[in-house]
């Protein structure tokens, strides 16, 4: 991240100028020197970019308390030190490095490694978060799928009851009349295939019993056409009308 960079680029700059100071020939401290130049040109860089992003108010002040520590050591520590090292004045560099670049430095480590940790505890937070809403949405997921198969189970089994319901009626509906029964009643509810054989033998079982009977008639000597079985067939079935089903009527 950004941070972890910045945090790096601080320590090469202490690091820097350490070497320089050991080893003070005007090659090591023409490329120390260069070294931090550019590491606090890239610093700022960075932490130009990084303070544009949208912060909670607790990083924000942590962000301000480390520009304000960081500002005072790069004006008061680092550049004078700098300026000594390219002057080749050594004494005036350690006095530098012990009197302001030291103590400057340290808040600015403090408030880098506080900004650090908070974002570290902020993306543990977020991710435990993430990891909360997806064990819930799994829990979930899982549920629905559960209670999905057991609806389906619930409509099945109230289906194949209706369906098993409608058949074993039409069986008896077929036994009776087959027995000679006819005061049975054909219940013939709802749309499934069972029930439309129910309504269509509801509408030609009936007229196929009168046809049965029309033809016994016939073989009555005393019964010389059709339309005298059918006189008959009505006379019997008005006679009749209290113990015979209503459907005979219809």
């Amino acid at each position: 991240t950004q941070i972890a960079e910045i945090q790096r680029l601080l320590l090469r700059n202490r690091l820097a100028i350490a070497t320089a100071l050991v080893t003070p020939t005007p090659e090591v401290i023409q490329t120390s020197t260069t070294e931090v130049e550019s590491n606090i040109a890239t610093i700022t860089s960075s932490w130009k970019t990084y303070s544009t992003q949208e912060m909670a108010e607790q990083e924000r002040a942590l962000a301000q308390t480390f520009l304000e520590h960081r500002t005072r050591f790069v004006q008061e520590g680092l550049n004078p030190a700098i300026s000594a090292l390219r002057a080749n004045d050594m004494d005036l560099a350690r006095r530098t490095v012990l009197e302001s670049v030291r103590p400057l430095y340290e808040p600015v480590n403090t408030d880098i490694g506080a900004l650090m940790q908070y974002l570290v505890s902020q993306a543990k937070s977020d991710y435990e978060a993430a990891l909360a809403r997806y064990s819930t949405i799994r829990i979930w997921s899982v549920l629905s799928m559960v209670l999905g198969v057991l609806l389906a189970l619930v409509l099945g089994v109230a289906l194949i009851r209706g369906i098993n319901r409608s058949l074993f009626h039409a069986v008896d509906v077929s036994n009776a009349v087959a027995s000679g029964n006819l005061q049975g009643n054909i219940r013939a509810h709802g749309q499934d295939e069972a029930a439309q054989v129910l309504k269509a033998h509801k509408a030609g079982g009936y007229e196929g019993a009168k046809t049965f009977l029309r033809r016994a008639m016939l073989t009555d000597p005393l019964v010389t056409s059709i339309a005298d079985a059918d006189a008959i067939l009505h006379g019997l079935l008005e006679a009749e009308k209290d113990a015979i089903s209503s459907c005979w009527y219809a």
